[in-house]
């Protein structure tokens, strides 16, 4: 996952905030946020005719 792919992953991300499903949030970070507390070695998005159809990233500790 770079920066070109953060407008898809939001989208996704707010989606998960909206069903409560996929986090505890309550907006979507801005990408600086997210970067700087997202391990840069563990993320990855998934692929589904060249858009973002999921993604998973890693912190190296929660702070909840």
């Amino acid at each position: 996952m770079i920066f070109a792919d953060w407008e898809q992953v939001a989208k996704i991300y707010q989606e998960g905030i909206e069903t409560g499903d996929a986090t505890f949030e309550q907006q979507v970070p801005t990408w600086e946020t997210w970067n700087t507390n997202h391990l840069k070695s563990c993320r990855v998005v998934a692929l589904a005719d060249k858009q973002i159809a999921g993604w998973v990233a890693l912190t190296a500790v929660s702070g909840r």
